[in-house]
C-alpha cells in the first residue's frame, strides 16, 4: 500500500538523503525512500569526472527523433556516486549564446549520440514543451537530494513546489529513476 502524500519540501539541503523507488498507487504515483544518493554535480563546473568519458556530450547539436535540431548540449548533470551522466540541460533559441530557454532532459529520453549530435526520443514540440530549467532549478539539482523531499510524496499531486528533477520524469514517462533499485540503465554512449 501507499503512505499518505507528503506535500511539503522541506530545506535546507543535504548532502545525503533517501532515493526514491516509484511504485504505481490507487490515484497515482507514489515514491518511497530505499537507500541514499547526494545531489547531482554539473559537468561544466569542472568538479566531477566521468566514469565513462563518452557521456561528456557538451556542446553537441540536439535534435529531435525526426532530425530536426532543438538546440545544444550546455551542461551535463552528474551523479557524483556513480559519475554517470543522468539528466542534459539544453539551450534552445539563442542568438550568440544569449538568450534562448533551457530545458532538462533525462539520459532515459536519449534515442543515440554520435561525434555530432544527440537525438532524443521525442517531438521537437514535445521536448520545447518540457519543464524549463532557470538559475534557481539548476542551483537546486546541485544542491539537493531526492532526500530532502520526504518519505513519500505523490507524482501525481504535487505542483508548484515539486523538484524540478521529478516534473522532468513525469514529462519525459520514466518510471524509474536513476535513484530506484529496479532502474535499468540502458548505455548510450
Amino acid at each position: 500500500g501507499c503512505n499518505p502524500p507528503h506535500r511539503g519540501f522541506p530545506g535546507p539541503a543535504t548532502t545525503s538523503g533517501g532515493r526514491y523507488l516509484l511504485a504505481n498507487c490507487k490515484g497515482g504515483i507514489a515514491m518511497q525512500s530505499t537507500t541514499t544518493t547526494m545531489p547531482l554535480v554539473s559537468l561544466k563546473s569542472g568538479n566531477v569526472q566521468l566514469t565513462n568519458t563518452n557521456e561528456d556530450i557538451l556542446r553537441r547539436t540536439v535534435v529531435d527523433r525526426d532530425g530536426q535540431e532543438v538546440g545544444r548540449v550546455d551542461d551535463v548533470f552528474v551523479d557524483p556516486t556513480e559519475r554517470r551522466a543522468r539528466f542534459l540541460a539544453v539551450k534552445s533559441g539563442d542568438i550568440l549564446g544569449f538568450g534562448g530557454k533551457k530545458f532538462l532532459i533525462p539520459v532515459e529520453a536519449i534515442h543515440t549520440v554520435d561525434a555530432d549530435q544527440v537525438m532524443i526520443s521525442e517531438t521537437r514540440d514535445r521536448i520545447l514543451g518540457g519543464p524549463e530549467v532557470d538559475e534557481d532549478a539548476e542551483r537546486s539539482i546541485t544542491t539537493t537530494s531526492p532526500g530532502t523531499m520526504g518519505e513519500t510524496d505523490r507524482m501525481d499531486t504535487a505542483g508548484a513546489g515539486e523538484p524540478v528533477v521529478i516534473a522532468v520524469y513525469r514529462w519525459y514517462r520514466v518510471d524509474q529513476p536513476y535513484w530506484s533499485p529496479s532502474h535499468q540503465r540502458r548505455d548510450w554512449a
